[in-house]
């Protein structure tokens, strides 16, 4: 039981953010609120936003309590960008709603962003602020 409990620590929180972005991918177009001339601004802003939590919940996961190597930081993007893939996939299939590369793109840009600042919180909960990404490994 430990080790579910364990494992759900450090993966609960990526499971929760996926679940969170299906289900919005998941709402027909003609549900989707509108915002007038912000709509673009707040929906893509949202998608940077959804995907830099989900980067920063697979930093978590991957994490535990051992050292990072730069290419872990590499994987947790590269698992963003592949649920961003999966999940525009997914959308295709909504009534009214389309997929998009351009929202795939952007979407990763956010995990780069949650994964920039899951190291650099690190870094500084370290002590090593100055010393930029000295928490990392080879």
């Amino acid at each position: 039981m430990g080790s579910l409990r364990t494992w759900l620590l450090g993966w609960g929180p990526s499971l929760v953010m996926m679940a969170l972005i299906f289900g919005g991918s998941s709402t027909p177009g003609n549900n989707l609120p509108s915002f007038s001339s912000w709509d673009t601004i707040l929906r893509k802003g949202g998608h940077v936003f959804g995907y830099a939590l989900l980067g920063l919940s697979y930093m978590h996961g991957l994490a535990g309590s051992r050292k990072i190597k730069r290419r872990t930081l590499a994987l947790a993007v590269i698992m963003a960008a592949a649920y961003a893939i999966s999940d525009e996939f997914h959308q295709s299939f909504t009534p009214g709603r389309t997929a998009s590369v351009t929202d795939v793109v952007i979407d990763t840009f956010g995990a780069v962003i949650g994964v920039g600042v899951w190291s650099w919180v690190k870094s500084a909960r370290d002590g090593t602020e100055g010393k930029a990404k000295s928490h990392l490994t080879e």
